[in-house]
């Protein structure tokens, strides 16, 4: 592999301002947006994309030093031999790739990096300058239409599932669900960015677009954050609705935070994370009980978590040694996730995998790719799903699975009161 040179400058514009001015110049794209400000990664183009960079020889140039930023897709379960969909199928390659322009946005500053195999002679401020200005960024309607799946499909996966669980083989699974969606006319990842920013739904954005494919979606749920020694992460698990008025909402939060259902479900994953973190973190800390996070369209009983990692173990060894949560597949987790290759009929592919970044100087994030969708230019399918447990109701998890949907499916759809943007 030839060295990588790498320059950083500080730039004058917002990070997605510039992303929409430049990204119909790259084929490559990768997003990962909080929504609530507190960081913007995005890369455009793709200088280098292999299974491995512990071994990517670099150089700095410029004043600011500032490590590369690489992006990461995974799938939820590599094991699973059975065919993906074709749009699936196109995204898979190398594990992590480095692009060409990395902009990134935090605490009010932003930073354009430039990424080549020789050494950089261009200014990321001037490509910056050069940039368009994007039109309004309001998104527009993209007409669609859902393949309906079989509800006695879904209610014998429900019924196998809590057969298994009353015989002592799984404590929990989670079934999900895939549905196509078709349109009658084409559209881009930028139509479908543009709406899921307007729409006001809180998590963070994430898009993965390589080979004319493209795998989006909005999570409220992170995986690993790692900053220096310290890591957070955090057990989202256990769904109520949002109800139609604050009162609904309170009285449906209280009710979520005293279900002995619902508990039980948080309750595998956040004795799962305490586990893996015990055996490599120091001063773990959790609260003893959920709090209630509000979405806008669910609640989820929600424990934030936090701990110290010496040197040697690495961001990638978390995301791996966490992944797949009892969130995801269920409890026990490897028993689950045959469960899940011998039930579902579809691969999950890169719904319910990791999606984030890393620098080389080994911080970074990663989410869980949920409330997600993988679409071409005028189809493509999407994905929710839900945890079952003793005490789960077939048709009160296939509604819950209708609602979660709705964040993805909001991709198609431009915000009430938006203008067309072009």
């Amino acid at each position: 592999m030839p060295t990588i040179f790498s320059k950083t400058e500080l730039v004058d514009r917002p990070a997605f301002d510039i992303y929409c001015g430049l990204e119909a110049d790259y084929p490559e794209k990768f997003l990962y947006i909080e929504k609530d400000g507190r960081i913007k990664v995005i890369g455009l183009g793709c200088l280098y994309a292999e299974e491995t960079f512990e071994s990517l020889p670099l150089k700095l140039e410029g004043r600011v030093k500032r490590s590369p930023v690489l992006f990461a897709a995974g799938l939820f379960d590599p094991e699973d031999s059975r065919p993906k969909n074709p749009l699936f199928h196109a995204l898979e390659g190398a594990a992590y790739v480095l692009p060409q322009l990395v902009l990134i946005e935090q605490g009010g500053r932003t930073y354009a990096q430039i990424n080549d195999t020789n050494p950089v002679t261009a200014s990321p401020s001037e490509v910056v300058s050069a940039a368009p200005e994007p039109c309004d960024l309001v998104g527009r309607d993209i007409d669609y239409a859902l393949i309906p799946d079989s509800r006695q499909a879904w209610f014998a996966n429900v019924d196998e599932a809590l057969r298994r669980i009353r015989a002592h083989e799984l404590d929990k699974m989670v079934l999900a669900r895939e549905l196509r969606a078709e349109t009658g006319s084409t559209f881009t990842s930028r139509d479908m960015v543009v709406n899921l920013i307007a729409s006001g739904i809180p998590g963070t954005l994430f898009l993965h677009q390589v080979n004319g494919a493209f795998f989006i979606g909005s999570t409220p749920e992170l995986l690993v954050r790692k900053e220096g020694n310290t890591i957070t992460t955090m057990c989202l698990a256990g769904t109520t609705p949002i109800g139609e008025s604050e009162e609904e909402r309170v009285k449906a939060a209280l009710w979520l935070l005293n279900d002995p259902k619902n508990l039980r479900e948080h309750a595998y994953v956040a004795d799962h994370l305490h586990g893996c973190l015990d055996e490599v973190c120091s001063k773990v800390r959790m609260p003893e009980g959920p709090s209630v996070l509000t979405l806008k369209h669910l609640q989820h009983l929600c424990t934030p978590v936090t701990a110290k990692v010496p040197r040697n173990v690495s961001l990638i060894e978390l995301r791996d040694r966490l992944h797949p949560t009892p969130a995801l597949a269920g409890s026990p987790v490897d028993e689950a996730k045959a469960a899940i290759r011998e039930m579902e009929d579809f691969n999950r592919g890169f719904y319910g995998g990791t999606f984030g970044y890393l620098d080389l100087d080994g911080n970074g994030e990663f989410s869980v790719a949920i409330r997600s969708g993988v679409f071409g230019e005028d189809h493509g399918y999407v994905y929710a799903g839900c945890g079952i447990v003793e005490g789960s109701d077939p048709a009160s998890e296939y509604d819950e699975i209708e609602v979660k949907l709705k964040t993805v499916l909001s991709a198609f759809q431009r915000p009430e009161g938006g203008r067309s943007c072009g």
